[in-house]
């Protein structure tokens, strides 16, 4: 795989954590607030599973980090990242 498509795949991975990790943190939200869901394709949540999908919502934090720093690392290979911008 070439430093290109390895950054682009790094990056649409990235975009996808980041899109779970927004939208656990919205339904967790409305939990919080008491407020019912709007959609019905949400979940209902007991006092139970927040602590849960709360520690899966850090684990994508973290997954988005270490994927910045990889899509880092691959840029550093890039002349026009290191030498121009």
């Amino acid at each position: 795989m070439t430093t290109k498509e390895t950054i682009r795949t790094f990056v649409r991975t990235l975009y996808d954590f980041q899109d779970m990790r927004i939208r656990m943190g919205n339904r967790l939200k409305k939990k919080k607030d008491g407020s019912d869901q709007e959609n019905a394709d949400d979940i209902n949540l007991d006092d139970e599973s927040i602590p849960i999908l709360v520690d899966v919502w850090h684990d994508a934090e973290e997954s988005e980090k270490k994927l910045l720093k990889a899509i880092e690392a691959e840029l550093k290979t890039v002349p026009v990242y290191t030498e121009f911008l």
